[in-house]
């Protein structure tokens, strides 16, 4: 039988793995639905830092984007302002990914 701390201990890694797999998914899904022109918005999401989570943890940027436009794209001036992604950029990634 396990001890109670080595079953936390795999708990806690399997839903650290989990995680990473989401967020890996939610990046992939941000660059699919990102429209393209010259491609440097959809080539600048990157995943950035690696979060843990912990009983310790504490709110950590995970995903961005250093093309300045990309909330514009998205809708940060009241709605998305491209064509080919007329419901914006990160709220259909969510669902995507949410939809696995």
């Amino acid at each position: 039988m396990k001890k109670a701390s080595n079953v936390i201990k795999d708990l806690m890694k399997d839903i650290n793995n989990d995680w990473h797999a989401w967020t890996g998914d939610l990046t992939t899904n941000l660059r699919t639905i990102t429209p393209i022109d010259t491609g440097a918005a959809k080539q600048a999401w990157k995943k950035v830092g690696k979060l843990n989570i912990t009983a310790s943890a504490r709110k950590a940027l995970i995903i961005t984007n250093r093309v300045g436009y990309a909330s514009i794209l998205d809708g940060s001036q009241g709605r998305p302002t491209s064509r080919q992604a007329p419901r914006g950029i990160v709220d259909p990634a969510l669902a995507r990914t949410q939809q696995k």
